[in-house]
């Protein structure tokens, strides 16, 4: 399934910017994302594959590691990015797909 075609293009870059929002909001939760965290992230960019969600393997594939440095760094406008993401999923996908989805991207931006 190609999931670019069930959202919009503009849902597709708002769903690829919960990567880094959600990257930036764990890896930086003490204020210095490392470099051990950020050569974490650019290795999972250039394997998207190993990934376990189609969605997810997508989306990677469609990052560049700069779109990492867009981050906006107030912190309620990415939990406001992150709600309305998910409320695109949960109104695109099925259920256990945007759960799945969801479990995915915690694990990644830890």
């Amino acid at each position: 399934m190609k999931y670019n075609e069930i959202f919009s293009p503009e849902e597709w870059e708002l769903l690829k910017s919960s990567f880094p929002i959600v990257f930036y909001l764990i890896a930086g939760a003490d204020k210095n994302v490392d470099k051990k965290e950020k050569n974490a992230i650019v290795l999972i960019l250039k394997h998207p594959d190993k990934v376990d969600n189609k969605l997810a393997n997508q989306l990677l594939s469609d990052i560049d590691k700069n779109d990492f440095d867009n981050v906006p760094i107030d912190i309620a406008s990415n939990l406001s990015s992150l709600k309305v993401i998910s409320e695109i999923l949960d109104s695109k996908l099925e259920a256990e797909k945007s759960i799945k989805f969801k479990k995915t991207l915690i694990s990644l931006g830890i």
